[in-house]
Order: C-alpha cells, then sequence, then structure tokens
C-alpha cells in the first residue's frame, strides 16, 4: 500500500524477492530502495522495479540505487506470462547463488583463521637453548602464509632454518608445515 508498509514486510519476514513500483504514498520506491539496500540484513534481497516511469533519469536512479533488474508497466498479457516470471527466476537464483558464496566464504574464514591459529602454534616467539635464545615474530601478509622459522639445538650444534615457501595461502602453510616437520627429521638423523 505505501513505502513504509513495504519496509516493515520486508523487515519482519523472511524475503526473497521485491517487485517494487517506484510511486508509492509515504515513502516512494526510491527511498525503499535506497534504505533496503543500506540495511545489512536487507540489502542482498534483490528488487525488481515495476514502474509507469520510463525516462531514463528514473531507470537510471534505480539501477544505481542497487535494483536488479527494471521493467515499465502496463505489461502485455504474453510478457507477464514470459518476462515477468523469468526475471523472477533470474533474481532468485542469483539470490540463491550469493547466500551459497557468503555461506562458504564465511565457512572459508573460519578455516583460515582456525589454520592461522595453528600455523602459529608451530612458531615459537621465543625458544630458549641451552647455547642460544631464539626469538621471532611471524606476521603473515595475509591470514595464512607459506614462511616459517625454526631452531633447534641437539647435543652442541645449534640447527636453525627460515625458509618462504612461494605464494601465500592454505597450500604454502601446509607444505612449509612439512618442511618444519622433515627438517627436524633430517637434524636428528644427522
Amino acid at each position: 500500500i505505501n513505502g513504509v508498509e513495504a519496509l516493515n514486510i520486508v523487515s519482519e519476514q523472511e524475503i526473497s524477492l521485491v517487485i517494487l513500483d517506484l510511486m508509492m504514498p509515504l515513502k516512494d520506491g526510491f527511498q525503499v530502495l535506497k534504505e533496503m539496500k543500506n540495511t545489512p540484513t536487507l540489502c542482498d534481497i534483490p528488487v525488481i522495479v515495476y514502474s509507469g516511469n520510463e525516462d531514463v533519469e528514473s531507470v537510471t536512479e534505480a539501477l544505481q540505487l542497487g535494483a536488479y533488474d527494471y521493467f515499465t508497466k502496463p505489461l502485455k498479457p504474453r510478457e507477464m506470462e514470459v518476462i515477468l516470471p523469468m526475471k523472477a527466476k533470474n533474481a532468485l537464483k542469483n539470490y540463491e547463488q550469493q547466500k551459497v558464496i557468503q555461506s562458504m566464504n564465511m565457512k572459508m574464514q573460519v578455516d583460515l583463521l582456525m589454520a592461522n591459529i595453528f600455523q602459529q602454534s608451530l612458531l615459537n616467539e621465543k625458544h630458549q637453548m641451552p647455547s642460544a635464545v631464539m626469538y621471532g615474530k611471524y606476521v603473515p601478509s595475509q591470514d595464512i602464509g607459506g614462511s616459517f622459522y625454526e631452531c633447534i639445538q641437539l647435543d652442541d650444534i645449534v640447527w636453525f632454518i627460515m625458509a618462504d615457501v612461494s605464494g601465500d595461502g592454505v597450500s604454502s602453510a601446509m607444505l612449509s608445515s612439512m618442511l618444519k616437520m622433515e627438517f627436524e627429521h633430517c637434524i636428528k638423523i644427522f
């Protein structure tokens, strides 16, 4: 009925797609669209603008504010049967794909944080040995990196290694962890 009611509905209910008119009382479609796109919980909901405004300025403004698509009314019966359902289907498919990507990204961020914590646990900031003291601090350029260092004393010999596996990320961090274990193994059999 009006823009205020539209915002209340999308804020209170789980909505996957909005088909929005621009000409509404209290708050027009531009205001509704702007508020939705500035609200974190609503900003990803696709909005298809359906309006009698055919002027380029209205279309441009709606799309710049974040509308997924725009079409003008009135629609012919054939357009109502074909175009509107296809636009809605495409918008919903894109919205679902975005939610999957966001979920995967959140999981990846948690995995990277855990990998970073694990990697940091392998690198001592201070290592006291009978003949030497090693101090170190590793700060990866990304969440996780491929560099490492280690200092070990066996008998009277102090062994030190510092390596930088090419690239950053999980694969180089895993490779550097394997190299660290191999280093420890090699000096023990030396």
